[in-house]
């Protein structure tokens, strides 16, 4: 699952840099992940920083969507 979840997140900031909206929610894909193998590892910190990041790409998501 790690290695999905690496995969996922490298992808998502490829794909940013080309400022490619969704790439975002491919991002929270990725931070799911590594939050359940966190979960069944027993890894809180894991757990903690990737819910902030995944609400921060949200946040981005978000924000990316508004018109100026």
């Amino acid at each position: 699952m790690g290695w999905i979840a690496a995969v996922l997140i490298v992808v998502a900031a490829w794909r940013i840099a080309h400022k490619d909206r969704w790439a975002f929610l491919v991002g929270i894909a990725g931070g799911f992940l590594w939050i359940a193998k966190g979960v069944t590892t027993g890894q809180w910190d894991l757990v903690v920083l990737n819910t902030i990041l995944c609400l921060l790409q949200l946040n981005s998501w978000i924000k990316w969507g508004k018109s100026p």
